[in-house]
């Protein structure tokens, strides 16, 4: 990734759906919602999402590049030029927790909302679809695949059939690196 331009301002594209845009003070009934909610717009929008702080009376969703790497042995260069993600952006979503009279969570609502990156968003989903938080990884998904791993069928087979089931090489959710993490023969 190219050092971002620290006076360029990178957001969704205005031809995203306004539903799946968060704003103020909007409500989720758990954590879990705001979660999955904040998680649907990232992809959309062509960002990866890492979950931030959690407080008693709050919850944060940062973009995966926030942060700034450093390297950790001081004193020492590094051996090799290994690029990192962190650009320190600040893009984040913050939920704040209300609690009722029994001392549970009531529901949670967008305190803090943070959209513009300082830098480049992917521009096609099928390229945010391979990031972690974005992979979805269904059980029973994972369970059929590791059956046709167990059966003997080859690495490019298994890929073969997923790209029949899903209409496509793009659309299979899994990449044959998954495969081969899943720790299967």
């Amino acid at each position: 990734m190219d050092t971002p331009d620290e006076n360029r301002v990178y957001t969704h594209c205005s031809s995203l759906d306004q539903k799946i845009v968060p704003f103020r003070r909007q409500k989720f009934s758990d954590e879990e919602a705001g979660y999955r909610f904040y998680l649907q717009y990232a992809e959309a929008s062509g960002f990866g999402v890492s979950k931030g702080n959690s407080k008693k009376f709050s919850r944060t969703f940062n973009c995966n590049c926030t942060g700034k790497w450093e390297y950790y042995k001081p004193g020492e260069t590094r051996q090799r030029n290994k690029t990192t993600k962190k650009t320190k952006c600040k893009a984040k979503i913050k939920l704040k927790k209300v609690y009722d009279d029994s001392g549970a969570i009531d529901h949670l609502y967008v305190d803090l909302l943070r959209l513009e990156h300082n830098h480049p968003l992917l521009p096609t989903p099928n390229a945010t679809k391979q990031m972690v938080c974005h992979k979805n990884k269904d059980g029973t998904y994972m369970n059929y695949i590791d059956s046709l791993q167990q059966s003997g069928v080859p690495k490019h087979c298994v890929m073969n059939i997923m790209s029949e089931m899903h209409g496509g090489e793009d659309n299979i959710p899994i990449t044959e690196r998954d495969l081969d993490n899943s720790g299967k023969p």
